[in-house]
Protein backbone atom coordinates (compact mmCIF):
# COMPACT_ATOMS: atom_id res chain seq x y z
CA UNK A 1 0.00 0.00 0.00
CA UNK A 2 1.36 3.67 -0.68
CA UNK A 3 1.33 5.20 2.34
CA UNK A 4 0.60 8.51 0.34
CA UNK A 5 -2.44 7.26 -0.77
CA UNK A 6 -3.72 6.65 2.58
CA UNK A 7 -6.31 9.57 2.83
CA UNK A 8 -8.72 7.75 0.47
CA UNK A 9 -9.37 5.56 3.49
CA UNK A 10 -10.19 8.99 5.75
CA UNK A 11 -13.40 9.35 5.53
CA UNK A 12 -16.60 8.97 7.54
CA UNK A 13 -18.76 7.31 5.31
CA UNK A 14 -17.96 3.38 5.20
CA UNK A 15 -17.63 1.50 2.19
CA UNK A 16 -19.48 -1.28 0.47
CA UNK A 17 -19.04 -4.38 2.29
CA UNK A 18 -21.34 -6.42 -0.27
CA UNK A 19 -18.19 -7.43 -1.81
CA UNK A 20 -14.97 -9.08 -0.58
CA UNK A 21 -13.37 -5.73 -2.30
CA UNK A 22 -15.21 -3.39 0.07
CA UNK A 23 -15.03 -5.19 2.99
CA UNK A 24 -10.99 -4.96 2.87
CA UNK A 25 -11.35 -2.03 1.94
CA UNK A 26 -13.72 -1.23 4.89
CA UNK A 27 -10.88 -3.26 6.94
CA UNK A 28 -8.13 -0.54 5.99
CA UNK A 29 -10.78 2.19 6.78
CA UNK A 30 -11.72 1.43 10.37
CA UNK A 31 -7.90 0.18 10.82
CA UNK A 32 -6.68 3.97 9.70
CA UNK A 33 -9.12 5.57 11.73
CA UNK A 34 -8.70 3.30 14.83
CA UNK A 35 -4.66 4.19 13.90
CA UNK A 36 -5.12 8.03 14.40
CA UNK A 37 -7.38 7.29 17.73
CA UNK A 38 -4.47 5.31 18.96
CA UNK A 39 -2.38 8.15 18.74
CA UNK A 40 -4.04 10.37 20.75
CA UNK A 41 -4.82 7.86 23.21
CA UNK A 42 -1.22 6.78 23.48
CA UNK A 43 0.18 10.30 23.17
CA UNK A 44 -2.52 11.03 26.17
CA UNK A 45 -1.17 7.97 28.63
CA UNK A 46 2.31 8.99 27.90
CA UNK A 47 1.97 12.06 29.05
CA UNK A 48 0.22 10.41 32.03
CA UNK A 49 3.59 8.46 32.75
CA UNK A 50 5.94 10.79 31.85
CA UNK A 51 4.54 13.64 34.07
CA UNK A 52 3.14 11.95 36.88
CA UNK A 53 7.12 10.87 37.58
CA UNK A 54 8.14 14.23 36.96
CA UNK A 55 5.66 15.59 39.22
CA UNK A 56 6.02 13.04 42.36
CA UNK A 57 9.00 11.79 42.23
CA UNK A 58 10.68 15.21 43.55
CA UNK A 59 8.26 14.58 47.06
CA UNK A 60 8.03 10.88 46.81
CA UNK A 61 11.68 10.17 47.02
CA UNK A 62 13.02 7.20 45.40
CA UNK A 63 11.67 4.83 48.06
CA UNK A 64 7.68 6.09 48.05
CA UNK A 65 8.82 6.23 44.31
CA UNK A 66 9.58 2.33 44.25
CA UNK A 67 6.34 1.81 46.74
CA UNK A 68 3.97 3.44 43.80
CA UNK A 69 5.60 1.96 41.16
CA UNK A 70 5.12 -1.49 42.57
CA UNK A 71 1.87 -1.43 43.18
CA UNK A 72 1.08 0.45 39.78
CA UNK A 73 2.54 -3.01 38.19
CA UNK A 74 0.29 -5.02 39.87
CA UNK A 75 -2.21 -3.83 36.84
CA UNK A 76 -0.06 -5.95 33.96
CA UNK A 77 0.93 -8.92 36.50
CA UNK A 78 -2.37 -9.61 37.13
CA UNK A 79 -4.26 -9.25 33.95
CA UNK A 80 -4.36 -12.99 33.87
CA UNK A 81 -7.28 -12.48 36.93
CA UNK A 82 -9.93 -12.09 33.61
CA UNK A 83 -9.33 -15.74 33.11
CA UNK A 84 -8.83 -14.83 29.62
CA UNK A 85 -11.80 -13.81 28.85
CA UNK A 86 -11.33 -10.08 27.72
CA UNK A 87 -8.77 -11.30 25.14
CA UNK A 88 -11.85 -13.81 23.85
CA UNK A 89 -14.07 -11.09 23.64
CA UNK A 90 -12.21 -9.91 20.28
CA UNK A 91 -12.05 -13.33 18.56
CA UNK A 92 -15.86 -14.24 19.87
CA UNK A 93 -17.57 -10.52 19.08
CA UNK A 94 -15.69 -10.30 15.50
CA UNK A 95 -17.28 -13.96 15.09
CA UNK A 96 -21.03 -12.64 16.16
CA UNK A 97 -20.44 -9.87 14.04
CA UNK A 98 -19.76 -11.19 10.82
CA UNK A 99 -22.75 -13.41 10.77
CA UNK A 100 -24.95 -10.02 10.40
CA UNK A 101 -27.37 -10.84 12.58
CA UNK A 102 -28.37 -7.90 14.55
CA UNK A 103 -30.80 -9.76 17.38
CA UNK A 104 -27.85 -12.35 18.19
CA UNK A 105 -25.24 -9.98 18.30
CA UNK A 106 -27.12 -8.11 20.89
CA UNK A 107 -27.45 -11.37 22.79
CA UNK A 108 -23.83 -12.36 22.61
CA UNK A 109 -22.56 -9.30 23.66
CA UNK A 110 -25.09 -9.00 27.22
CA UNK A 111 -24.47 -12.32 28.17
CA UNK A 112 -20.31 -11.85 27.09
CA UNK A 113 -20.44 -8.92 29.65
CA UNK A 114 -22.64 -9.76 32.17
CA UNK A 115 -20.22 -13.01 32.58
CA UNK A 116 -16.98 -10.76 32.51
CA UNK A 117 -18.39 -8.38 35.30
CA UNK A 118 -19.19 -11.15 37.65
CA UNK A 119 -15.68 -12.64 36.90
CA UNK A 120 -14.12 -8.86 37.36
CA UNK A 121 -16.30 -8.35 40.60
CA UNK A 122 -15.21 -11.82 41.82
CA UNK A 123 -11.61 -11.16 41.32
CA UNK A 124 -11.50 -7.40 42.93
CA UNK A 125 -12.93 -8.86 46.52
CA UNK A 126 -10.50 -11.87 46.09
CA UNK A 127 -7.80 -9.54 45.70
CA UNK A 128 -8.95 -7.01 48.97
CA UNK A 129 -9.15 -9.80 50.85
CA UNK A 130 -5.35 -11.02 50.26
CA UNK A 131 -4.80 -7.23 50.36
CA UNK A 132 -5.98 -7.04 53.95
CA UNK A 133 -4.15 -10.52 54.96
CA UNK A 134 -1.04 -10.62 53.58
CA UNK A 135 2.42 -10.10 54.85
CA UNK A 136 3.25 -6.96 52.61
CA UNK A 137 6.45 -6.18 54.14
CA UNK A 138 8.01 -9.30 52.69
CA UNK A 139 6.87 -8.57 48.83
CA UNK A 140 7.57 -5.02 48.72
CA UNK A 141 11.07 -4.62 51.36
CA UNK A 142 11.12 -0.54 52.78
CA UNK A 143 13.86 0.89 54.98
CA UNK A 144 11.00 3.35 56.77
CA UNK A 145 9.00 1.04 58.41
CA UNK A 146 6.51 4.24 58.74
CA UNK A 147 5.67 3.08 54.79
CA UNK A 148 4.15 0.07 56.16
CA UNK A 149 0.38 1.50 56.35
CA UNK A 150 0.73 3.84 53.78
CA UNK A 151 1.93 0.58 51.18
CA UNK A 152 -0.98 -1.54 53.45
CA UNK A 153 -3.87 1.09 52.13
CA UNK A 154 -2.41 1.45 48.67
CA UNK A 155 -2.79 -2.54 47.87
CA UNK A 156 -6.05 -1.84 49.37
CA UNK A 157 -6.50 1.01 46.73
CA UNK A 158 -5.68 -1.00 43.96
CA UNK A 159 -7.77 -4.53 44.28
CA UNK A 160 -11.01 -1.91 44.55
CA UNK A 161 -9.65 -0.38 41.23
CA UNK A 162 -8.45 -3.58 40.20
CA UNK A 163 -11.83 -4.79 39.74
CA UNK A 164 -13.09 -1.54 37.61
CA UNK A 165 -10.12 -2.19 35.33
CA UNK A 166 -10.87 -5.68 34.39
CA UNK A 167 -14.20 -4.87 32.94
CA UNK A 168 -13.38 -1.91 31.45
CA UNK A 169 -10.37 -3.66 29.49
CA UNK A 170 -12.47 -6.24 28.45
CA UNK A 171 -14.94 -3.65 26.84
CA UNK A 172 -12.42 -2.05 24.54
CA UNK A 173 -11.38 -5.25 23.35
CA UNK A 174 -14.85 -6.57 22.55
CA UNK A 175 -15.15 -2.64 20.62
CA UNK A 176 -11.70 -4.12 18.39
CA UNK A 177 -13.96 -7.22 17.70
CA UNK A 178 -16.72 -4.95 16.54
CA UNK A 179 -14.10 -3.48 14.60
CA UNK A 180 -14.46 -0.05 16.50
CA UNK A 181 -11.30 -0.25 18.12
CA UNK A 182 -11.17 3.83 17.71
CA UNK A 183 -14.26 4.52 19.66
CA UNK A 184 -12.57 2.45 22.74
CA UNK A 185 -9.12 4.43 21.99
CA UNK A 186 -10.62 8.22 22.21
CA UNK A 187 -12.51 7.12 25.65
CA UNK A 188 -9.04 6.16 26.86
CA UNK A 189 -7.76 9.41 25.28
CA UNK A 190 -10.32 11.31 27.44
CA UNK A 191 -9.82 9.51 30.37
CA UNK A 192 -6.12 9.69 30.28
CA UNK A 193 -6.69 13.29 29.66
CA UNK A 194 -8.59 13.76 32.50
CA UNK A 195 -5.79 11.64 34.57
CA UNK A 196 -3.76 14.12 33.85
CA UNK A 197 -5.40 16.92 35.65
CA UNK A 198 -5.98 14.69 38.66
CA UNK A 199 -2.26 13.38 38.86
CA UNK A 200 -1.28 17.40 38.78
CA UNK A 201 -3.70 18.04 41.13
CA UNK A 202 -2.46 15.40 43.33
CA UNK A 203 0.86 16.17 42.82
CA UNK A 204 0.41 19.72 44.05
CA UNK A 205 -1.12 18.67 47.26
CA UNK A 206 1.91 16.37 47.70
CA UNK A 207 -1.15 13.38 48.09
CA UNK A 208 -0.04 9.94 49.49
CA UNK A 209 0.26 6.54 47.13
CA UNK A 210 -3.48 5.79 47.48
CA UNK A 211 -4.99 8.93 46.35
CA UNK A 212 -2.04 8.84 42.88
CA UNK A 213 -3.30 5.51 42.02
CA UNK A 214 -6.93 6.65 41.93
CA UNK A 215 -5.94 9.76 39.90
CA UNK A 216 -4.22 7.41 37.69
CA UNK A 217 -5.39 3.87 37.77
CA UNK A 218 -9.33 4.50 38.98
CA UNK A 219 -9.67 7.24 36.38
CA UNK A 220 -7.75 5.50 33.29
CA UNK A 221 -10.21 2.65 34.37
CA UNK A 222 -13.29 4.16 33.52
CA UNK A 223 -12.42 3.98 29.45
CA UNK A 224 -14.22 0.88 28.97
CA UNK A 225 -17.34 1.69 30.81
CA UNK A 226 -18.36 4.92 29.56
CA UNK A 227 -18.58 2.86 26.50
CA UNK A 228 -21.66 0.89 27.56
CA UNK A 229 -24.32 3.80 26.96
CA UNK A 230 -22.76 3.19 23.64
CA UNK A 231 -23.78 -0.54 22.73
CA UNK A 232 -27.08 0.50 24.39
CA UNK A 233 -28.03 3.44 21.97
CA UNK A 234 -27.27 0.93 19.12
CA UNK A 235 -29.46 -1.94 20.83
CA UNK A 236 -26.20 -3.52 20.84
CA UNK A 237 -26.08 -4.47 24.69
CA UNK A 238 -29.40 -4.78 27.15
CA UNK A 239 -29.99 -5.98 30.42
CA UNK A 240 -33.31 -7.60 30.12
CA UNK A 241 -32.67 -11.57 29.67
CA UNK A 242 -29.18 -10.98 30.60
CA UNK A 243 -29.14 -13.79 32.87
CA UNK A 244 -30.03 -16.24 30.36
CA UNK A 245 -27.89 -14.70 27.83
CA UNK A 246 -24.68 -15.47 30.34
CA UNK A 247 -25.70 -18.61 30.57
CA UNK A 248 -25.83 -19.28 27.15
CA UNK A 249 -22.21 -17.58 26.35
CA UNK A 250 -19.82 -18.63 29.91
CA UNK A 251 -19.04 -22.16 28.36
CA UNK A 252 -17.38 -20.37 24.96
CA UNK A 253 -16.02 -17.62 26.38
CA UNK A 254 -14.24 -20.06 29.25
CA UNK A 255 -13.01 -22.41 26.49
CA UNK A 256 -11.46 -19.72 24.47
CA UNK A 257 -10.50 -17.55 27.16
CA UNK A 258 -8.88 -20.72 29.38
CA UNK A 259 -6.09 -20.72 26.23
CA UNK A 260 -5.65 -16.45 26.42
CA UNK A 261 -5.54 -17.21 30.05
CA UNK A 262 -2.26 -19.41 30.17
CA UNK A 263 -0.55 -17.03 27.47
CA UNK A 264 -1.38 -14.30 29.98
CA UNK A 265 0.80 -16.42 32.55
CA UNK A 266 3.67 -15.32 30.15
CA UNK A 267 3.20 -11.79 30.72
CA UNK A 268 2.19 -12.35 34.79
CA UNK A 269 5.68 -14.65 35.10
CA UNK A 270 7.78 -13.02 32.47
CA UNK A 271 7.69 -9.37 32.88
CA UNK A 272 4.83 -8.53 34.85
CA UNK A 273 6.48 -9.84 38.05
CA UNK A 274 9.61 -7.80 37.75
CA UNK A 275 8.80 -4.74 40.01
CA UNK A 276 7.66 -7.65 42.17
CA UNK A 277 11.16 -9.58 41.98
CA UNK A 278 13.46 -6.29 42.40
CA UNK A 279 11.13 -5.03 45.45
CA UNK A 280 11.78 -7.81 47.20
CA UNK A 281 15.23 -8.77 46.56
CA UNK A 282 16.55 -5.29 46.10
CA UNK A 283 14.29 -3.19 47.95
CA UNK A 284 11.23 -1.27 46.47
CA UNK A 285 14.22 1.91 46.06
CA UNK A 286 16.00 0.07 43.07
CA UNK A 287 12.29 -0.37 41.57
CA UNK A 288 12.68 3.95 40.47
CA UNK A 289 15.01 3.31 38.75
CA UNK A 290 14.15 0.57 36.19
CA UNK A 291 10.79 1.87 36.19
CA UNK A 292 12.41 5.13 34.96
CA UNK A 293 14.31 3.74 32.14
CA UNK A 294 11.12 1.22 31.14
CA UNK A 295 9.11 4.18 30.71
CA UNK A 296 11.56 5.60 28.67
CA UNK A 297 11.76 2.82 26.14
CA UNK A 298 8.27 2.03 26.54
CA UNK A 299 8.39 5.24 23.87
CA UNK A 300 8.93 2.98 21.41
CA UNK A 301 6.93 0.23 22.26
CA UNK A 302 4.05 2.69 22.08
CA UNK A 303 4.51 4.04 19.13
CA UNK A 304 4.41 0.42 17.48
CA UNK A 305 1.25 -0.08 19.79
CA UNK A 306 -0.68 2.61 17.96
CA UNK A 307 0.49 0.85 14.78
CA UNK A 308 -0.53 -2.81 15.07
CA UNK A 309 -3.14 -2.88 18.13
CA UNK A 310 -6.09 -2.20 15.44
CA UNK A 311 -5.14 -5.07 13.46
CA UNK A 312 -6.18 -7.89 15.98
CA UNK A 313 -9.50 -6.75 15.10
CA UNK A 314 -9.12 -6.59 11.48
CA UNK A 315 -7.47 -9.72 11.16
CA UNK A 316 -10.06 -11.60 12.98
CA UNK A 317 -13.14 -9.91 10.68
CA UNK A 318 -10.60 -11.12 7.60
CA UNK A 319 -9.96 -14.97 9.49
CA UNK A 320 -14.00 -15.17 9.89
CA UNK A 321 -14.82 -14.29 6.28
CA UNK A 322 -11.64 -16.18 4.81
CA UNK A 323 -10.22 -13.54 3.24
CA UNK A 324 -6.47 -14.63 3.64
CA UNK A 325 -5.26 -12.53 1.05
CA UNK A 326 -6.06 -9.10 3.02
CA UNK A 327 -4.41 -11.09 6.19
CA UNK A 328 -0.78 -11.71 4.11
CA UNK A 329 -0.60 -8.39 2.53
CA UNK A 330 -1.81 -6.65 5.77
CA UNK A 331 0.97 -8.80 8.29
CA UNK A 332 3.96 -8.36 5.93
CA UNK A 333 3.45 -4.29 5.66
CA UNK A 334 3.07 -3.77 9.70
CA UNK A 335 6.35 -6.00 10.17
CA UNK A 336 7.83 -4.40 7.83
CA UNK A 337 6.95 -1.13 9.10
CA UNK A 338 7.22 -2.57 13.09
CA UNK A 339 11.05 -3.35 12.58
CA UNK A 340 11.96 -0.21 11.02
CA UNK A 341 10.22 1.86 12.97
CA UNK A 342 11.77 0.22 16.20
CA UNK A 343 15.42 0.68 15.17
CA UNK A 344 15.30 4.64 14.70
CA UNK A 345 12.98 4.61 17.82
CA UNK A 346 15.48 2.49 19.75
CA UNK A 347 18.52 4.23 18.21
CA UNK A 348 17.35 7.81 18.63
CA UNK A 349 16.44 6.90 22.75
CA UNK A 350 19.94 5.43 23.12
CA UNK A 351 21.90 8.49 21.17
CA UNK A 352 19.39 11.38 23.82
CA UNK A 353 18.60 9.77 26.35
CA UNK A 354 21.21 12.33 28.37
CA UNK A 355 18.97 15.64 27.07
CA UNK A 356 14.85 13.63 27.00
CA UNK A 357 15.67 12.40 30.56
CA UNK A 358 17.62 16.24 31.34
CA UNK A 359 14.04 17.81 30.51
CA UNK A 360 11.97 15.05 31.43
CA UNK A 361 13.10 14.93 35.43
CA UNK A 362 15.56 17.99 35.48
CA UNK A 363 18.73 15.82 35.55
CA UNK A 364 17.95 14.02 38.86
CA UNK A 365 18.42 10.51 37.37
CA UNK A 366 20.94 9.17 35.31
CA UNK A 367 20.70 5.83 33.68
CA UNK A 368 23.90 3.49 33.24
CA UNK A 369 24.61 3.04 29.21
CA UNK A 370 24.27 -0.90 30.30
CA UNK A 371 20.72 -0.64 31.38
CA UNK A 372 19.68 1.36 28.53
CA UNK A 373 21.44 -0.99 25.85
CA UNK A 374 19.49 -3.88 27.76
CA UNK A 375 15.89 -1.94 27.62
CA UNK A 376 16.84 -1.16 23.90
CA UNK A 377 17.49 -5.29 23.38
CA UNK A 378 14.34 -6.00 24.90
CA UNK A 379 12.68 -3.21 23.27
CA UNK A 380 13.13 -4.31 20.11
CA UNK A 381 12.77 -8.12 20.60
CA UNK A 382 9.31 -7.18 22.25
CA UNK A 383 8.00 -4.97 19.35
CA UNK A 384 8.76 -7.87 16.56
CA UNK A 385 6.92 -10.41 18.52
CA UNK A 386 3.91 -8.16 19.55
CA UNK A 387 3.52 -7.40 16.03
CA UNK A 388 3.50 -10.98 14.88
CA UNK A 389 1.24 -11.92 18.14
CA UNK A 390 -1.07 -9.80 16.93
CA UNK A 391 -1.65 -12.03 14.22
CA UNK A 392 -1.46 -14.92 15.82
CA UNK A 393 -4.11 -13.46 18.19
CA UNK A 394 -6.22 -12.17 14.78
CA UNK A 395 -6.32 -15.88 13.65
CA UNK A 396 -6.77 -17.72 16.80
CA UNK A 397 -4.07 -19.09 16.38
CA UNK A 398 -2.86 -20.69 20.49
CA UNK A 399 -1.06 -23.88 19.94
CA UNK A 400 2.51 -22.48 19.52
CA UNK A 401 2.06 -19.67 21.34
CA UNK A 402 1.61 -21.78 25.12
CA UNK A 403 4.32 -23.68 24.46
CA UNK A 404 7.09 -20.69 23.25
CA UNK A 405 5.24 -18.99 26.33
CA UNK A 406 6.30 -22.22 28.60
CA UNK A 407 9.96 -22.02 27.31
CA UNK A 408 9.76 -18.44 27.87
CA UNK A 409 8.80 -18.08 31.21
CA UNK A 410 11.22 -20.99 32.40
CA UNK A 411 14.42 -19.68 31.23
CA UNK A 412 13.02 -15.82 31.95
CA UNK A 413 12.14 -16.44 35.74
CA UNK A 414 15.49 -18.70 35.95
CA UNK A 415 17.78 -16.62 34.83
CA UNK A 416 16.17 -13.31 36.90
CA UNK A 417 16.01 -14.77 40.17
CA UNK A 418 19.41 -16.82 39.96
CA UNK A 419 21.48 -13.80 38.85
CA UNK A 420 19.32 -10.51 40.25
CA UNK A 421 21.48 -10.89 43.40
CA UNK A 422 24.49 -10.87 41.29
CA UNK A 423 23.98 -8.41 39.03
CA UNK A 424 21.47 -6.28 39.91
CA UNK A 425 18.62 -4.97 37.83
CA UNK A 426 20.15 -5.12 34.80
CA UNK A 427 19.50 -8.98 34.57
CA UNK A 428 15.76 -7.79 34.16
CA UNK A 429 15.84 -6.69 31.01
CA UNK A 430 18.74 -8.99 30.14
CA UNK A 431 16.74 -11.82 30.70
CA UNK A 432 13.67 -11.03 29.36
CA UNK A 433 15.34 -10.02 26.21
CA UNK A 434 16.94 -13.25 25.61
CA UNK A 435 13.70 -15.15 26.69
CA UNK A 436 12.05 -13.55 24.11
CA UNK A 437 14.65 -14.57 21.47
CA UNK A 438 14.89 -18.29 22.71
CA UNK A 439 11.21 -18.85 22.84
CA UNK A 440 10.29 -16.67 20.42
CA UNK A 441 12.33 -16.15 17.50
CA UNK A 442 14.33 -19.04 17.26
CA UNK A 443 11.38 -21.40 18.72
CA UNK A 444 8.68 -20.13 15.63
CA UNK A 445 11.81 -20.25 12.90
CA UNK A 446 12.48 -23.67 13.66
CA UNK A 447 9.08 -25.68 14.88
CA UNK A 448 6.16 -23.82 13.90
CA UNK A 449 7.46 -21.64 10.94
CA UNK A 450 5.97 -23.79 8.06
CA UNK A 451 2.52 -24.38 10.31
CA UNK A 452 1.90 -20.92 10.58
CA UNK A 453 2.86 -20.32 6.86
CA UNK A 454 0.52 -23.06 5.66
CA UNK A 455 -2.06 -21.85 8.04
CA UNK A 456 -2.11 -18.78 5.87
CA UNK A 457 -2.92 -20.67 2.77
CA UNK A 458 -5.43 -23.22 3.99
CA UNK A 459 -9.38 -22.55 3.96
CA UNK A 460 -9.43 -23.53 7.80
CA UNK A 461 -7.10 -21.05 9.45
CA UNK A 462 -7.63 -21.79 12.78
CA UNK A 463 -6.73 -25.65 12.34
CA UNK A 464 -3.08 -24.43 12.62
Amino acid sequence: MNFFKLYKYLRIKPFDTSTEGGRSQERYRLALWSFIANILSKLMALAVMLFSIRWTLPYLGAERFGVWMTVSSFATMLIVLDLGIGNALTNHAAHAAAEDEPEALKKTISGSLGFLFIVSLGMGLLLTFLAATLPLNTLIKVKDSTLLPEIRQAVLMFAILFGVNLFGSGVQKLFSGLQRTFEGLLASAVCSFLALICIAWAAHFEADIPILLLATLGVQSLSGIVLLPILMKRNQFSFMGIGKEIQQQYKTLFKNGSLYFVLQLGVLFGWGADSMIISSTLGAASVAAYSIAQRLFQMCTLALHMLNGPLWGAYADANSRNDKAFIRITFKRSMAVTIGLSLLIILFLLVFNKPIIGVWLNNNVELPLTLLLAFAAWTFMESVVGSFSILLNGLNITRPQIISMFIYIAISLFLKLYYIDQYGIIVIPLATAFAYFVAKFLFYRFFFYKDIKASLRDTNLTKA
